[in-house]
């Protein structure tokens, strides 16, 4: 069975299934593992120049690395050397077609029209249709009178579309101002003039011939407008952007301490019910980085205040001395007018006395 198998032709499309062997001769047209050791992101960013991803080990199975600043061609996409792109385009072995021009320096399509499909005939322009030389083919332009008329026609047929469209789409008192009275449904008419047929129902011998009177129908002013607002259904979305990214790397535990971020504390929500310390509630808020700082003006409130207290103590004492003094003197009225009236009654009371026997 292996004897069989190195006689074998190598198979022209890769198996779908990654457990099967593969014989020696298509191994053989696969290149060669090249063991290589891809350094950190910090070492690459460092030393950019040491570090020059050539093979295809060199990527990892993942993309460019955009902080090397050189050619890349992962899993070989656009590299000119490899069997994709490049000088063997349009080979049978390959799959990019070269792109060709014609005689005029148009792009060319014959031969991505034809590619993988020789059997069959194709045509990749429509003077491969014509079956005819281009100089037979030429053709006198028209005359100014020709085109004017074309023109004409084509301005004529718009307006009619345009016309139609507008009438419809007019609102109701629009149609109220232009609707048409029975003076110019008159003016407007048409008369057709035709022979009766002798099978016709009704038909009269002495009246062969009869005329038909064509007027303008009469438009409602309340008829609401015909015509329906449809949106367009919107385009395919574009190709998502490809991402250009790196090998994973190995998180380190300060890389997991930098990233990770802590809950937020709210003041006025706390829907699963947690109980927050209040330190961190206070951190939260930002109190602590504020700086505190005491307006000059709490300064000069309280010594006003002060001033303000002292004179009114100061007049508290002047009224309370003023009011003690009047009372004094009222006092000492009262005490002389008691000693006088005493005097006055002993007085009265001697005045009054018996003389001795």
């Amino acid at each position: 069975m292996a004897t069989r198998a190195l006689h074998l032709p190598a198979p022209m499309k890769r198996s779908a299934n990654p457990t099967a062997v593969p014989n020696s001769n298509s191994s053989a047209n696969l290149p060669p593992p090249v063991p290589s050791t891809i350094p950190s992101y910090e070492e690459r960013f460092a030393r950019p120049g040491k570090f020059k991803p050539r093979s295809l080990a060199a990527f990892g199975g993942g993309g460019a690395y955009p902080e090397i600043l050189v050619s890349q061609y992962p899993l070989n996409m656009g590299n000119p050397r490899s069997s994709r792109a490049g000088p063997s385009a349009g080979k049978p072995g390959s799959t990019v077609a070269s792109v060709t021009v014609d005689s005029s320096g148009s792009a060319d399509y014959t031969a991505l029209v034809k590619r993988n499909n020789g059997q069959e005939k194709t045509f990749a322009t429509i003077d491969a249709l014509r079956g005819a030389d281009e100089k037979d083919l030429d053709l006198a332009l028209a005359s100014r009178e020709d085109e004017e008329e074309a023109a004409d026609k084509t301005r004529a047929a718009l307006e009619a579309i345009v016309g139609s469209k507008v009438a419809k789409s007019k609102s109701s008192s629009a149609l109220m101002l232009k609707a048409a009275t029975a003076s110019q449904a008159n003016t407007d008419a048409q008369y057709l003039k035709y022979n009766v047929a002798e099978t016709a129902p009704g038909y009269n011998p002495n009246i062969k011939s009869r005329v038909i009177k064509v007027i303008s129908a009469q438009v409602d002013p309340m008829e609401p407008p015909k015509h329906k607002h449809k949106k367009v259904p919107g385009g395919p979305a574009s190709d998502p952007v490809p991402i250009l990214h790196s090998p994973p790397k190995k998180l380190t535990a300060e890389d997991q301490l930098n990233w990770k971020i802590p809950a937020c504390v709210s003041n006025w929500k706390n829907s699963k019910g947690y109980t927050i310390p209040l330190d961190k509630r206070l951190a939260a808020d930002g109190r602590g980085i504020q700086e505190k700082t005491i307006n000059d003006k709490f300064a000069s409130l309280s010594e006003s205040l002060y001033l303000a207290e002292r004179n009114a103590r100061e007049e508290v004492r002047r009224r309370a001395t003023v009011r003690a003094r009047i009372e004094g003197d009222g006092i000492k009225r009262r005490e002389e007018e008691m000693r006088r009236m005493a005097e006055e009654a002993r007085r009265e009371r001697g005045g009054y006395r018996q003389p001795d026997a």
